[in-house]
């Protein structure tokens, strides 16, 4: 048994009596994963430990899995609300101390890379959002909202990182039920603070403010920024991405190009089980579109849901499958060969 399933078996069962709930991560790209006949391989359907806990049974035999990290999974209920957490991203000192010091004190916090991630109780109607400040050339993540809705998860201590360094807790852990409760009030602080940092809200989904709605990117549309690149030879390119993603239900579209799938991240609109839920989810070159929540996404947003990554990691991920090569998301986006060979479709 290596080190990190001796630390998934005990303090997997550590935060469930604490009242969380814990599943396993693959330790070379923080996603949930399961380890089946000698390989990791994505877990489907992770979203489902927000409403169950793993049992004594699961959490034993996944010990035995090489060099297992441990999530856990945001929006599980505490009474009438559910676990969230915040994870700051922003690069400079003084930025962090300025969201730290805007949000109420909690009791349990974590640190990864960078940054610091801060658990509360919420709204359970609150969902993932994520802040960036953009210019042409670049995007700065400065803080996630982690929530049930859009699922996410958070790897913890003592999981290692890819880089290899260890997450490691500054405070807690402590019981789900003694964490603070974060108010819309709060939230409306939070984003005041995010505005002065450079978060522009009529760009992005704030949550206590108004919320501009998702624009759906045209694979014609001009490409002024490195996003906008990238999203657009996501869209011209669907067939190097769109299948690795392990969205559930995956088919091609009928009639004409593109996948339909079922966006297991959120809840069905009608209270379906995942098994008998419709393929809403029409990914193809003219946009992607869940029609079950109305509502759009770009490529990298439709990678951010699926694979419950950051902005920089779904950037990563896409740019390597599109450009078949990595490109940082504070990168600029140059044309491919891959991308050149699709202009005559």
């Amino acid at each position: 048994m290596t080190d990190n399933a001796y630390c998934f078996a005990v303090e997997a069962k550590k935060l469930i009596r604490l009242g969380f709930h814990p599943l396993p991560i693959n330790a070379t790209n923080k996603l949930p994963a399961e380890y089946i006949g000698g390989t990791w391989h994505g877990l489907p359907i992770w979203q489902k430990y927000r409403d169950r806990k793993i049992e004594w049974g699961e959490c034993e035999h996944m010990s035995g899995w090489p060099e297992v990290n441990i999530g856990l999974v945001l929006g599980s209920r505490v009474g009438q609300h559910a676990i969230i957490a915040i994870d700051i991203d922003a690069r400079e000192t003084r930025s962090v101390e300025d969201i730290v010091s805007c949000l109420p004190f909690s009791p349990m916090a974590k640190v990864g890379a960078k940054g610091v991630t801060l658990f509360f109780r919420g709204d359970v109607n609150l969902k993932s959002t994520n802040y960036a400040r953009e210019t042409e050339q670049s995007r700065e993540m400065l803080c996630e909202i982690l929530t049930g809705n859009r699922a996410r998860q958070t790897v913890v201590p003592p999981s290692t990182h890819p880089d290899g360094m260890t997450y490691r807790w500054l405070r807690g852990p402590t019981a789900a039920i003694e964490l603070p409760i974060l108010e819309m009030d709060d939230v409306s602080v939070l984003e005041e603070t995010l505005q002065n940092l450079g978060w522009k809200p009529h760009g992005n989904n704030g949550v206590a403010g108004h919320r501009a709605k998702r624009v759906i990117e045209r694979p014609h549309a001009k490409s002024d920024s490195p996003f906008n690149e990238l999203n657009s030879g996501a869209l011209q390119n669907l067939e190097l991405w769109v299948p690795q993603l392990g969205l559930y239900k995956l088919q091609s579209k009928q009639g004409s190009f593109g996948y339909k799938a079922v966006a297991t991240w959120r809840e069905s609109s009608t209270g379906k089980p995942v098994h008998i839920r419709k393929t809403n989810l029409h990914i193809t070159p003219m946009g992607i579109r869940d029609f079950g929540a109305d509502v759009g996404y770009t490529p990298i947003d439709l990678v951010m849901s699926a694979m419950s990554v950051n902005f920089d990691s779904a950037y990563a991920w896409l740019s390597e499958r599109v450009y078949g090569e990595f490109v940082s998301s504070a990168g600029i986006l140059k044309s491919s060969p891959r991308m050149e060979a699709s202009d005559g479709i």
